[in-house]
């Protein structure tokens, strides 16, 4: 009998044994994995205002200067306005203009 008990004591000390060495093992591991996450966090912020500034006017202005693209100003003929149908009951479908042009909002469907 107190062989059973002795085994028991043993069995239940190795696993509390493994159990804390378990622990510390995972709190290590989610220690670097939560370092590893702020780095990358932070080089994602890096690269997202990096891609903001390549973004601005000033600097695509800049490139296209520098890598003589020759482009410009958008010219009026340039522009090309979408229509999109509009279905009203009983009547024959419209087109709505959704640019600012002045040339009217509604045309007829031909």
């Amino acid at each position: 009998m107190g062989l059973l008990v002795l085994v028991i004591i043993f069995i239940a000390g190795a696993g509390y044994v493994w159990y804390k060495t378990q622990n510390y093992r995972l709190s290590k591991e989610i220690a670097e994995k939560e370092r590893i996450l702020t780095s990358i966090r932070f080089q994602n912020k890096q690269i997202l205002n990096t891609l903001a500034e390549m973004r601005t006017p000033r600097l695509l202005d800049e490139r296209v200067r520098r890598l003589s693209l020759g482009l410009g100003p958008v010219r009026p003929d340039q522009i090309v306005r979408l229509y999109e149908p509009i279905e009203q009951a009983g009547q024959e479908p419209l087109y709505e203009n959704y640019s600012n042009a002045s040339n009217g909002i509604l045309k007829s469907w031909q």
